[in-house]
């Protein structure tokens, strides 16, 4: 190389002055040497010109550099999976067989440097992608000098002739297609404004030649030079924005004390910095580290994203605050002008993420279509599976009935798609093994040997890093950060259940069991413990037994209790909510202490047959220990699985399913889910991302193999396809939360769902229906319970009474708490407490919404009734009955707008503190015309006919069903008194006067339940009038017994172990 001078980028100070000084002598000295320069146009060919020439490289090195790229190409982006390539060497940066396009858009004056008078605006683009640089003479220096050390370095060793060879031939060949990068050496301190122009070519070509070689477009000086890494034109990530070497400095999640805080203002000498690779993106700003090129933290903009510059701030020169929910992050530039283009490109960036117009959507009510949708995006993911749950069943079908062997089961799906290179993130609940056997380290297991590379799983929160107190509640999978489903169905055993809400599933059991017999009447949560006639089932996992002791059996004569004709019970029954609903209980039963709520599933599935069983004994064996292989045990009791318990499983029973199905039918199971997709998904997306983001911080911060994860970009979400055949509807929808520092590392607490609901009852018009599977809320003044949901339904309902409007409040909710336990007993501590919260927050106690509403509206009823579902059924020709669970959170107003999630109404839910839950509220783009209290409004489409069909399965009404009811107008006298409440009424009497079913309002103490119990029910003793009254029944719509057990106390009696428990724990 000619006239080769040694570059000076990025000098400063006197020395650096002095050294440019030097320079600018010797060109002059160069210049009047050679004074008859080449002509405008023709420097590039002169032999003696002013430029420095980089040489090719050998053509050895040149092939080792070319970009390899798995999977299919495109021009547009690279593949996202991309991000997850652990091999340095072979992670892509630019596009395949796509050129860099350089032009210089722009120069002019900048400052007082001397040296580096010009800044030159460089405009690059690559595909799609566009971006700018701003540079100044010393950083192409800077460039060219360190690719001529680096072309040296390729030289050192003596090539044999055979490279020669090739080196002369591929000279030959690239002289023909391409100029040689030529840098211009003359300082732009010598260049006057007339020839800004012809400079700015200069270097254009020389870049633009640069690029052209592949071994120097990916040099480390030229991704620097270039502002690119690996990130910049990954797809989904989003448009180019800046990037670029930062210096952050360490700590920023720490808290400054001790002798450094007397230090603050000199975080400059008392503080470490390290050089860091700054990402920026459209909705996060990310830090890589620069050698590896792993990320090492992501901060999402939330709605606590702040930036900020200047000493008074950041307490440095040209630093740079950057902050959100999850922490703070202080770094600098290399000079004031690089601080401004930092600080410049954070702010425009910085914009909060609201509500999502025209999301495509789609409800369920009930787990079978649910699963199945979830089935069909697991089997069509391309590149992520995001999924947190409460609790996880590895083995559970998502597709039923079994046709396909295990192909939808749901470990075999994720075990097929992380072959397939999806990658997938699973986060779990991490329980008191103590006190919950849902056992997710089986889970974890389960799912991580079937996929170790692409399968990670975490758990949280770890016993000695956050609080004993508190559950992760979500119920997410999210598919390719575009889909994501949520709501109160967890991917495990007991959730998988159909509209008809049957109680006998036994697949191809089949057997005939003869006349009833002394040991051979059913046990469920609702028969009567009668000495002769068997010992009640435990409430495995989520069910209660509700004997309380063995009393002697009363003879109770045939023909009394066939002299209540169906006409009478008909007759009673049209009076019972009345009765019922005006014995408003004035005694307030001490608070109690509580335990902890639980959601769990009350039956296992049965559906596995016998092939997993022997796959799960030949694990057992493997691994030589008892686990917990299914989740249906016993609450608060670890499963072990033993030689005793294995011989109780029938024939196609299952591991864990420790009670005998063929005589304990199962509990059916009422849920909502809905799934999302476009930007509301990619909402739902980030949540999951800043919950696992946060739990690898705390657990796995410096463990490679699980990775941060980015967020995608909003921008190119354009037509989604549907990727289920379940139909979808436009609607406005925004994704709500409860997290807190414990659940999701962020510093002010969340409560949307919270205000959500309390901002939807406010506002409700015309009627409001609840599902859930609490009702813990009580008023302002109420010194345990917090939120405010019960205020604002009685602040609605004495607004429509004053106003003498029509206002109607459905809520339906689980006839028992999902605890085990007996009334009346020791054991019965737990299940008895949280009834006592029900009741006091509905109609016991001053507190209580009835009682308050009483006051003021004279006959509560006439605005707010409570409901409950129950079913009948035969299992081998023996009648039983049993409540179908209610675990559905949702809320509707108006036909209009619906909540739907994961959040109870208590104050773990709400709170945002406690419990972390997540939700979305929808409402209609689509309008239709409906009644209301007989007159014609608008309604949102499909919030009204998820409304319907909820009302119709209750009513008994299926789509194939002959007959039909008209629910459109839900407030009208005719549908509330003459449908909705005689059917209701019917049902309920029904279910008492056959299964002597508790709770019930017949029953007001425990003297009573107990003589209650001891009655012989109607099923045994008279068959045939049960049946002819149980095919009365119509539908699972029952009336909530407000009065059960009114003359109690529920709360724990001291001494006990639930006596110790914080309220707060539970409420």
């Amino acid at each position: 190389m000619r006239n080769r001078t040694p570059g000076l980028a990025y000098s400063r100070g006197t020395r650096a002055q002095g050294r440019y000084l030097l320079l600018i002598d010797q060109y002059a000295v160069m210049s009047r040497s050679n004074s008859n320069l080449s002509p405008p146009g023709q420097f590039i060919d002169s032999p003696d010109s002013e430029f420095d020439e980089l040489q090719f490289p050998d053509a050895s090195h040149d092939s080792d550099t070319e970009e390899k790229i798995d999977g299919e190409k495109s021009d547009k982006s690279l593949p996202f999976s991309s991000l997850y390539d652990e091999n340095k060497a072979n992670r892509p940066i630019f596009l395949p067989n796509t050129n860099i396009e350089v032009e210089i858009i722009d120069v002019f004056r900048v400052g007082t440097n001397l040296l580096n008078p010009y800044l030159y605006i460089v405009q690059l683009k690559h595909g799609n992608y566009q971006w700018l640089i701003r540079r100044r003479y010393r950083h192409f220096q800077h460039l060219h000098h360190q690719l001529g050390l680096y072309y040296a370095s390729l030289r050192l060793p003596i090539p044999i002739k055979k490279h020669k060879e090739r080196r002369k031939t591929l000279k030959l060949n690239q002289i023909s297609t391409h100029r040689r990068p030529r840098f211009p050496q003359k300082p732009d301190a010598l260049i006057g404004a007339e020839s800004l122009s012809r400079r700015s070519k200069q270097l254009e070509e020389y870049l633009q030649s640069l690029l052209s070689i592949p071994l120097y477009r990916t040099h480390p000086d030229t991704l620097a030079f270039l502002e690119v890494s690996r990130f910049s034109f990954v797809d989904g990530l989003g448009e180019k924005m800046k990037e670029g070497i930062v210096k952050k400095r360490a700590g920023g999640h720490r808290i400054v004390s001790g002798w450094k805080f007397l230090c603050y203002r000199c975080k400059n000498c008392c503080s470490r910095y390290s050089e860091r690779w700054l990402l920026i993106k459209d909705t996060y700003i990310a830090y890589v580290h620069p050698q590896t090129g792993r990320v090492h933290f992501v901060i999402l903009l939330d709605q606590g994203f702040d930036v900020q510059t200047g000493i008074y701030y950041t307490g440095i020169k040209d630093g740079i605050l950057i902050s959100n929910l999850t922490r703070r992050l202080l770094i600098k530039g290399f000079s004031g002008r690089s601080t401004k283009e930092w600080y410049d490109q954070i702010v425009d960036i910085s914009k909060e993420i609201g509500g999502r117009e025209f999301t495509q959507a789609n409800r369920f009510v009930d787990g079978l279509g649910y699963f199945e949708a979830i089935a069909d995006a697991l089997e069509a993911a391309k590149e992520e599976i995001f999924i947190t749950d409460w609790m996880l069943s590895p083995e559970i079908f998502l597709k039923r009935p079994i046709l396909e062997g295990q192909k939808w089961r749901l470990d075999k799906i994720l075990e097929r798609k992380a072959k397939e290179g999806v990658k997938i993130f699973v986060l779990l609940y991490k329980e008191v093994e103590l006190a919950l056997g849902i056992n997710s380290l089986y889970s974890k297991q389960r799912l991580v040997e079937k996929h170790p590379q692409n399968i990670k799983v975490l758990r949280h929160p770890d016993v000695a890093q956050a609080t004993l107190l508190w559950a992760h509640h979500e119920k997410i999978v999210v598919i390719d950060q575009t889909y994501a489903f949520l709501g109160g169905l967890d991917l495990c055993y007991g959730r998988w259940d159909t509209h008809e809400h049957r109680l006998v599933d036994l697949g191809g059991v089949i057997r005939q069991r003869g006349p009833l017999q002394p040991g051979s009447v059913p046990k469920t949560s609702s028969t009567p413990n009668i000495p002769g006639f068997g010992a009640f089932a435990i409430f495995h996992l989520a069910q209660a037994s509700h004997d309380l002791s063995s009393t002697p059996l009363k003879p109770v004569q045939t023909g009394k209790l066939r002299s209540s004709s169906l006409q009478d019970i008909e007759k009673n029954a049209t009076t019972v909510q009345t009765s019922r609903s005006l014995l408003l209980p004035t005694a307030v039963p001490s608070s109690p202490n509580s335990i902890k709520s639980c959601d769990s599933s009350s039956e296992s599935d049965k559906d596995e047959g016998d092939s997993i069983l022997k796959i799960r004994l030949r694990k057992m064996r493997r691994h030589k220990r008892n686990k917990s292989l299914d989740n249906d045990e016993i609450l608060g009791k670890k499963s072990k699985i033993t030689q005793e318990s294995l011989k109780s499983i029938g024939e196609h029973g299952d591991i864990g399913n420790l009670v005998d199905r063929t005589k304990t039918p199962r509990m059916p199971w009422h849920d909502i889910g809905i799934m999302v997709q476009g930007k509301a998904g990619r909402d739902v997306a980030r949540h999951f991302i800043q919950r696992w983001n946060f739990t690898k911080s705390e657990k796995a911060k410096e463990h490679p193999s699980y990775p941060w994860l980015l967020p995608k970009s909003y921008s190119d979400l354009h037509d989604v396809p549907n990727l289920t055949h379940f139909q979808t509807n436009s609607l406005n929808c925004q994704v709500l939360r409860s997290v807190s520092t414990w659940s999701a590392g962020v510093k002010r607490t969340e409560q949307s769902i919270h205000d959500a609901y309390v901002d939807a009852i406010e506002n409700a018009k015309h009627f409001i229906y609840i599902e859930n599977q609490f009702f813990i809320t009580q008023s302002a003044d109420s010194k345990d319970v917090c939120n405010k949901i019960g205020d604002a339904l009685y602040r609605r309902i004495v607004r429509a009474h004053k106003r003498k409007a029509v206002f109607r409040v459905y809520v339906v909710l689980p006839l028992l708490p999902a605890f085990e336990g007996e009334f009346g007993t020791v054991r019965g501590a737990a299940i008895q407490a949280i009834t006592h919260w029900n009741y006091v927050s509905i109609c016991r106690g001053p507190d209580s919404l009835m009682s308050r509403l009483k006051v003021v509206v004279g006959d509560p009823t006439r605005y707010i009734t409570f409901y409950g579902l129950r079913n009948s059924g035969i299992l081998f020709n023996d009648l039983v009955s049993e409540l179908v669970y209610v675990h559905s959170k949702l809320l509707i107003v108006d036909d209009e707008l619906a909540i739907i999630g994961s959040a109870n109404i208590n104050d773990r839910s709400m709170l945002g503190k406690r419990d972390s839950e997540i939700a979305v509220i929808i409402e209609d783009t689509d309008k239709q015309i409906s009644k209301m209290a007989g007159q014609d409004v608008a309604v949102g489409k499909a919030v009204s006919q998820l409304r319907q069909q909820i009302f119709k399965e209750f009513l008994g009404v299926t789509p194939d069903s002959s007959r039909d009811i008209d629910v459109s107008d839900p407030i009208s006298e005719t549908f509330f008194k003459n449908v909705w409440l005689k059917i209701a009424s019917l049902n309920t009497a029904i279910f008492e006067k056959v299964f002597n079913c508790i709770p019930t309002d017949l029953v007001h103490s425990f003297s009573e339940l107990k003589s209650y119990q001891a009655q012989m029910p109607l099923y045994v003793s008279d068959r045939k009038f049960s049946e002819e009254l149980i095919g009365r029944i119509r539908g699972f719509l029952v009336l909530f017994p407000l009065q059960f057990l009114c003359n109690e106390s529920l709360t724990p009696a001291p001494g006990t172990k639930e006596a110790l428990m914080p309220t707060s724990l539970w409420v």
